[in-house]
């Protein structure tokens, strides 16, 4: 007598999508939500002026406000659901409450209280005398090569003790977020729709931005000491 057929497990499918956006988990969004927010997305199609959650003032600066991804997941015909942990791709998501300014300044300078400097000016540019000639040509008016993301200073030690801080998220290789706001746009789902195109994040190029951005912080360090 034949041995009756095993059913086939139902199939898993998985996508990245928005983990977090304009600060607020995206399966904690209401359907109402989602759908205002991705039909004001598809409308502006562009910066939308909405307050960044993670800046003490400034509006989000990030085309579609996404500031991480997640990977979902749906097994067969179930529901959609999130697995995994988020995924940052803004920068600005690490600002958060300046935890990673009191970590840092903690470990390195044993104070949770650091003085925070953005955005730092190192390395005097040497400029070449003008010639007649030379007047009429536009020039890079800086005084310096490059910045430090941000300088974090002990509150009162002297003589002055302090680190170089640089900040770097996850690029994503695929197919733009533009998609999932069509998507959602389209109507109001009463569940969590499963991602409309397919994209992942893009760990090989975020690497060696990473490890460049460190040796260049290497670099201004040693240029500043």
């Amino acid at each position: 007598m034949p041995k009756p057929k095993q059913p086939r497990p139902p199939r898993v499918r998985t996508r990245y999508s928005i983990g977090e956006w304009y600060g607020r988990g995206f399966e904690t969004l209401s359907p109402a939500e989602i759908y205002r927010q991705a039909k004001k997305e598809v409308e502006v199609n562009g910066l939308t002026g909405t307050p960044c959650p993670f800046q003490q003032g400034p509006l989000c600066n990030k085309k579609g406000g996404v500031c991480s991804l997640r990977l979902y997941q749906q097994v067969g015909d179930g529901p959609v659901s999130g697995t995994g942990p988020v995924i940052t791709t803004c920068p600005q998501r690490f600002l958060e409450a300046s935890t990673i300014f009191r970590w840092v300044a903690d470990t390195l300078l044993q104070t949770t209280d650091p003085i925070v400097l953005s955005q730092i000016g190192f390395l005097d540019r040497l400029r070449p005398e003008l010639t007649e000639e030379d007047d009429d040509e536009q020039e890079d008016s800086r005084d310096f090569i490059g910045r430090i993301d941000n300088v974090l200073v002990h509150p009162s030690r002297n003589p002055i003790d302090w680190c170089a801080l640089e900040i770097q998220a996850v690029y994503f290789s695929g197919k733009s977020m533009s998609n999932e706001f069509t998507m959602l746009a389209a109507t109001e789902l009463a569940t969590l729709a499963y991602p409309a195109k397919h994209r992942r994040p893009d760990w090989r190029s975020s690497g060696p931005r990473c490890e460049g951005s460190s040796r260049q912080a290497a670099l201004q360090l040693g240029a500043l000491e």
